[in-house]
């Protein structure tokens, strides 16, 4: 990086544009781009041939005459972005983007004159929030709570195991399908699937197409119609009622584990069911307290924006929603 010292420094003006955003007005000293001018002409010299001269020994006033423009562009694309982040650091500026440089004037034996444009963090100065007070609303935990958590725990522990042969499918069961895809009569290219795991009554899939397999038998094949709506992001299936053949291949029930000391000792929760009752209180408290805290925090962080508005940079608002979007 070239540094700017010595009696001639480099000079900033800083110019407010929005409380956002700052335009810089950078001069350097002559001496500082007629350094890492020779230097590139000396450099230059070293690769180039004339006719009449040896190489390295080429005068730099016949260099310029044929190279000036991509030497001083050369020079500049090295120079400017140093210059620019040693102005940033000289007038203490946060930048919170790269900068836009601008307005570039280089002549010779003069000082170089550019502008650059940079977002920035804006001031913020918090006048009011001695005298707030905020409640923490904390639920008291019930005995129902605690059944609820233990069902839940309970589910996620649970296995699935063939039904009989001669079962019919029923909201709760796991199925196992296969279905080819038409929409007017005319098969999709890619609309056909194997082994397809559907939970009836789960809502992971389409609601039509669940509640149309309810009644359905192992090695049953069945048409099921499901109406897609305008906006699907599928545009062969917007607005069309699409036919579904399905092949039901294998319906499996859920089976829940007892809850018994057993139980509670094989996920690490206790020696007894007592204790795993005890450790789900504990977790529901602890969970229902920390979410006391964050609505409070909510309430704060709402409330000293709304009395201490400020400006947010455009590109923090721009990174926020790419953040989102990905």
């Amino acid at each position: 990086m070239p540094e700017v010292n010595g009696e001639k420094q480099m000079k900033v003006a800083v110019h407010e544009v929005h409380p956002w955003e700052k335009r810089l007005e950078v001069e350097v000293p002559a001496e500082v781009v007629e350094k890492e001018l020779d230097k590139a002409y000396r450099e230059l010299a070293k690769r180039v041939q004339i006719p009449g001269f040896r190489k390295g020994k080429v005068p730099r006033p016949l260099l310029e005459r044929y190279y000036r423009g991509s030497v001083e562009d050369e020079v500049l694309q090295r120079l400017i972005p140093d210059l620019y982040q040693q102005a940033l650091e000289t007038e203490g500026i946060q930048a919170v983007t790269e900068g836009k440089v601008e307005d570039i004037a280089l002549e010779k034996k003069k000082a170089l004159r550019f502008t650059a444009s940079v977002e920035v963090l804006p001031p913020i100065e918090i006048t009011t929030y001695q005298d707030w007070e905020f409640t923490e609303q904390v639920v008291r935990i019930t005995e129902a709570d605690v059944e609820k958590a233990l069902a839940a725990l309970q589910k996620e522990h649970s296995q699935w195991e063939a039904e009989e042969e001669t079962a019919t499918v029923a909201e709760g069961h796991y199925v196992i399908l296969d279905y080819e895809t038409s929409v007017d009569e005319v098969p999709l290219e890619d609309g056909r699937q194997e082994n397809v795991s559907v939970e009836v009554g789960s809502g992971t899939t389409l609601p039509e197409f669940e509640a149309q397999l309810i009644g359905g038998k192992k090695g049953e094949v069945r048409d099921i119609t499901v109406s897609f709506p305008p906006d699907h992001a599928d545009k062969r299936l917007a607005g069309k009622e699409v036919r579904f053949r399905v092949t039901i291949k294998e319906i499996k029930r859920r089976v829940l584990p007892e809850i018994t000391d057993e139980f509670a000792r094989s996920i690490g929760a206790g020696e007894t069911v007592a204790e795993l009752r005890e450790k789900l209180r504990q977790e529901l408290e602890a969970r229902v307290e920390q979410e006391a805290r964050r609505q409070v925090k909510d309430a704060l962080v709402t409330r000293l924006l709304e009395a201490n508005p400020f400006a947010v940079p455009p590109a923090l608002v721009n990174r926020r929603l790419q953040a989102i979007l990905q």
